[in-house]
């Protein structure tokens, strides 16, 4: 078994497919399973499995990525957990603005049904990648999210 990223702790439980280890700050969970596929339950599915943990549907895991080799799944690891503590504002034309850590603003989406009319997390997560800000549409009107560290070096 590989060594987990900071934060992650057993999760594993007796009837699950493989092994798992949960980061309830992240709201990640990372499965591994056995290195020879004719060993796993499910031979044609790669080793290691990254989900998020999804608080609007009970807890549900969502898939986000999945690998057979462990570097790879580490940096994904850390490329989430440190794009979802990038410090953004969001302001709406119906709520006050707010500054928040990305992934905290991700799960109140998901949470509140804020990604709508063809608006997702991963459109948002690359607006502020690679603008710095993201402008959408939910229920409550129009949205704008800035990459605070992006925009106040400009």
């Amino acid at each position: 078994m590989p060594a987990m990223p900071a934060g992650f702790v057993d999760s594993s439980w007796g009837n699950d497919v493989c092994p798992s280890f949960t980061n309830e700050a992240a709201k990640l969970v990372i499965w591994c399973d056995y290195p020879k596929p004719e060993e796993r339950e499910f031979p044609e599915w790669l080793r290691f499995h990254v989900c998020a943990i999804d608080e609007s549907a009970d807890n549900n895991l969502r898939d986000l990525f999945w690998a057979d080799d462990w570097q790879a799944i580490v940096g994904f690891v850390e490329s989430r957990m440190s794009s979802d503590a990038t410090r953004v504002d969001y302001a709406s034309d119906n709520e006050a603005g707010a500054d928040m850590a990305l992934g905290e603003l991700i799960r109140n989406f998901h949470a509140t049904g804020g990604f709508q009319f063809g608006h997702n997390e991963s459109d948002l997560r690359h607006g502020i990648a690679s603008r710095g800000w993201y402008e959408g549409l939910h229920r409550n009107g129009r949205y704008l999210v800035l990459n605070v560290q992006k925009h106040r070096k400009a």
